[in-house]
This record gives structure tokens, sequence and C-alpha cells, in this order.
């Protein structure tokens, strides 16, 4: 989602990047200041934490200063995944296929082959 206060006056205006999913969010702008003004009104209107991102929907953030590429880490909820089931001692086993491969299924879904 993308709020645009573009129209607003002087340097106050821009755009806000939300990224929304339930009670989980992320917002981006390179304007501090519309920044600051927007979060005091969504303030008043909702109890809402704000803080530097670290994860967002169970994946790790990472920011790399040099080439400013943002990346998801899905590692974090991964381990949670496998330590709720404990299968922390489980070890992978290789897919006995060629690279590129493609799986089909039959429409039954019986894993019949197609005639």
């Amino acid at each position: 989602m993308m709020l645009d206060r573009r129209d607003l006056p002087g340097d106050a205006g821009g755009t806000i990047l939300f990224n929304l999913y339930s009670d989980d969010g992320l917002g981006s702008t390179d304007i501090l200041a519309l920044w600051d003004s927007f979060m005091v009104n969504f303030k008043a209107a909702f109890n809402v934490l704000e803080k530097d991102p670290d994860y967002f929907l169970g994946c790790a953030i990472e920011w790399d200063p040099i080439t400013g590429i943002i990346k998801l880490d899905p590692g974090k909820y991964l381990h949670e995944i496998v330590a709720k089931y404990v299968m922390t001692d489980v070890h992978s086993s290789p897919i006995p296929l060629p690279a590129g491969m493609k799986i089909y299924m039959n429409a039954d879904g019986n894993g019949a082959e197609f005639a």
C-alpha cells in the first residue's frame, strides 16, 4: 500500500510505502518529517509500537548498507517450526531426481500415470 502525500506544501510531501498483515507492518519513506507527522496522527487512532525493523512475518530483515539491498530471511521462522515439531535432530536427504525435473500428478491425485 502506498500513502501519497505529495500534495503537502514544500519539502513535507512525499510517499510512504506500507506492507501490512494483520497486526504486523512495515512502513518506509525517505522523508523523516513526513514519517513523524504521519505517526503522530496514526498513534492517536491506533495502539502502535514503533521500532526499528528486525522481523516481519517471521522473517529476519537484513539490510546491506553498501549495496542498499534489503532481504527477508525466513531462517528464524523455519527454526521455530522445526523446534515446534521436535525435528531438530532430523537430517536432510537429497531428492533422487535430476535438477530441474518436473513432477506431475494426474487429475485424480492418486499418483497413477497418465493414460
